[in-house]
């Protein structure tokens, strides 16, 4: 995506990664999220949880990443 903001073109790219985790760990919807892997690195922001309480216990929490570019 391709944006004309004020000082200049911004180009920026959105993804989005789902992460399942315990019931134990609290995360609310907008929280601000680091997650490592390997040696990739990712900043996003958290939506609401969705609880499972079922077979498998746990929580699903959809993080968007944003990263942004001046070129």
């Amino acid at each position: 995506m391709t944006v004309k903001g004020s000082n200049g073109v911004i180009n920026s790219s959105e993804q989005e990664f789902r992460l399942f985790i315990p019931l134990n760990i609290e995360v609310l919807q907008n929280d601000k999220l680091e997650v490592q892997r390997g040696s990739s690195k990712y900043t996003a922001r958290a939506s609401q949880p969705f609880k499972y309480l079922d077979i498998l216990p746990h929580q699903e929490v959809v993080l968007r990443e944003v990263v942004e570019n001046e070129d």
